[in-house]
């Protein structure tokens, strides 16, 4: 075996396990678009709060866990059609507990219209067909008057267009930011709790600004959110007097963005905008750190997930900001915030959760004020108790609010994310939140901005790391489980001449080209050949008392500087302190390496020695003699850490 061919193999068989995953995903979703709740298919263990547990699996029982009054008869239902899988998986699970959170607190208020109110949850897959056809299932087979989805522009787009529209139902988003969605011609029948990227766009154009940037690339997730986001953007940009090096699009799910990255890195670019999802923005992330394209970044709402950051590692874009949708801290928000711990028994690390509770809020406040379940009616509703005049009413208030509406009295509802006071299209007008990378942590500021408002960043503002700093971080690569090391002796067993291959996988250690060293630790104890007999003899009579030995590098010699990127074959010998039985040899050893992505260092080392090179004799049994003359092949597959 040698350093190339493992490589080869490890990567076909990776792509072939990627490929069968690929499928199995689409046939699911698939599966699970049919409409039938019967036959749903659950989204798969995610860590999601503890209560109330949400499914993707439309249900036919109330979703709130407290039971309604007795004098209730019936039932009113919402739909929801939430991202649980797909690249915005990360972000539905809570958005999930908070919209049953809502439900929850109506049904022990009475519910609405004297019925108690039903949520039924159907996975979007983050994907626009799936959703269709969740909503579509949500509205022609379960009886939803209202639907509170989508969360990506793209996913709010098809549901209102081959849904919500043409059956006149109610449609809330909780999180799409499109200013697509603002043109609809939708019958007053789609609205949004979150703001508008027509907003978020030349707000980032303006922090751009301040940051002191004139050449910008924006890559943008190939959809009416990202095509949007990064039009709006643009125009801010060149606006402020910026340049703008090129605008690539990139499609969610792919394997590698080198290809979009190369040509986003071209004209001499000094950011890049990241208009992405989490899931992508991974990938694409660490790819482009691992490949030098960019040494700044600026983020956007669809980054702001400490998922990715965790992942990527983020000290590296410690300094860099992004924007989010966010309103200054008010009783209303946090109130919120205690309702989501005291229900769920934590924090989301997001926004989108609060803006979903928020549609759900409206839609409920807006049946019990049409006194009536026709969706047109609840549409006409919705601003009546949304929008001034009214009692101020929030998340803790539900129950007042359904009685002051009973009462006949108006309302105004002031939800999580700020005034939830609807335009004639449906929008609503609120602030961005900046955040920024504080010691790998996303730390949102006390920075909420409207169009024009003055950019005011913090004079403490970290400094970034440069991508030569991460140039010397990725030199250190620890060494994995697919390693192994192979002896190789001649050995004359029952009268016949054979090689013996005694093989492990059990190493460890660290390889630093920074510091130019290297340390492998393997445990003889776990070696073995084709002979049980001679396995146990090696543990038991050779190294009863010493199962580790170490190798350890105190040089690595003259590295090239574009090792770690240009995946080319480094040749050298290097002499390494080789300790076994507790005595320790310096021997040789020809060195194979290569780095493949900046991240995979595969180094295949050979030495020779004897056994007298560590005061030991060749070893002998009643049924076989070892030969004085042992190699061994050292194959490492080490990750930057």
């Amino acid at each position: 075996m040698n350093a190339k061919g493992f490589l080869t193999t490890f990567k076909t068989e990776s792509a072939l396990l990627a490929a069968l995953s690929v499928a199995a995903v689409a046939l699911i979703a698939v599966a699970c678009s049919n409409g039938d709740p019967a036959t749903s298919t659950p989204a798969p263990d995610t860590p999601t709060p503890a209560a109330p547990t949400p499914t993707t699996e439309a249900r036919t029982e109330p979703t709130a866990t407290t039971e309604a009054p007795a004098e209730t008869s019936g039932t009113v239902t919402i739909g929801s059609v939430m991202p649980s899988t797909g690249d915005l998986g990360v972000f539905g699970p809570d958005m999930i507990a908070a919209v049953d959170i809502v439900a929850s607190a109506v049904n022990a208020a009475g519910g609405v219209n004297g019925k108690q109110l039903q949520i039924l949850h159907r996975d979007s897959a983050t994907n626009e067909q799936v959703a269709a056809d969740a909503a579509n299932a949500l509205v022609n087979v379960d009886g939803a008057v209202a639907i509170v989805g989508g969360m990506s522009s793209g996913i709010t787009l098809s549901i209102a267009q081959s849904v919500a529209i043409p059956n006149g139902v109610l449609q809330v988003s909780p999180a799409s930011s499109s200013p697509a969605i603002t043109f609809l011609e939708d019958d007053d029948f789609v609205f949004r709790t979150n703001v508008s990227d027509a907003l978020q766009g030349g707000i980032i154009a303006d922090v751009a600004t301040e940051l002191g940037f004139e050449r910008i690339a924006t890559t943008y997730i190939n959809n009416a959110y990202g095509e949007g986001l990064s039009r709006v953007f643009t125009e801010g940009f060149q606006g402020n007097g910026g340049t703008i090096t090129g605008q690539v699009g990139h499609e969610s799910g792919q394997v590698s963005y080198l290809t979009e990255l190369r040509q986003a890195a071209q004209d001499n670019a000094e950011a890049l905008i990241v208009i992405a999802y989490p899931e992508t923005a991974s990938v694409l992330l660490r790819e482009s750190v691992e490949g030098g394209f960019f040494e700044n970044y600026i983020f956007v709402d669809g980054v702001h997930s400490q998922s990715i950051f965790d992942e990527v590692g983020g000290n590296v874009f410690d300094g860099s900001y992004g924007s989010v949708a966010g309103s200054p801290v008010s009783r209303a928000q946090t109130d919120y915030v205690d309702l989501f711990r005291q229900e769920t028994g934590g924090e989301s690390d997001n926004p989108y959760p609060g803006f979903a509770f928020d549609a759900a809020a409206i839609i409920a406040l807006a049946i019990e004020h049409a006194d009536s379940e026709d969706p047109a009616d609840i549409r006409d509703s919705l601003r009546e108790v949304a929008n001034p005049p009214g009692e101020a009413v929030g998340p803790k208030d539900l129950a007042r609010a359904l009685q002051l509406i009973r009462d006949g009295q108006d309302v105004n509802y002031v939800g999580a994310g700020g005034d939830q006071d609807f335009d004639a299209q449906g929008d609503v007008v609120n602030t961005i939140q900046l955040w920024r990378i504080n010691d790998g942590k996303i730390e949102d500021l006390d920075i909420y901005l409207k169009p024009g408002d003055p950019v005011d960043l913090p004079s403490d503002s970290p400094t970034g790391m440069m991508q030569s700093d991460w140039a010397n971080a990725a030199t250190k690569f620890e060494i994995g489980e697919e390693s192994e090391a192979i002896f190789k002796v001649d050995e004359t067993l029952r009268g016949v001449d054979v090689v013996v291959a005694m093989q492990t996988n059990s190493l460890s250690g660290q390889i630093d080209l920074g510091a130019s060293s290297a340390n492998v630790e393997i445990n003889l104890h776990s070696l073995t050949s084709d002979q049980a007999r001679r396995d146990r003899y090696v543990r038991e009579r050779m190294f009863p008392d010493h199962p580790i030995t170490s190798v350890t590098f105190p040089s690595l010699g003259t590295v090239p500087d574009d090792f770690t990127n240009s995946g080319q074959e480094f040749n050298t010998v290097l002499p390494a302190n080789v300790s076994v039985n507790g005595v320790t040899t310096e021997l040789d050893f020809d060195i194979t390496a290569r780095v493949d992505n900046g991240t995979d260092l595969v180094v295949l080392g050979t030495a020779a020695f004897v056994w007298a090179d560590f005061g030991m004799t060749a070893p002998v049994s009643s049924f076989f003699q070892v030969e004085d003359d042992v190699t061994v092949e050292i194959l490492l597959r080490a990750k930057h850490r």
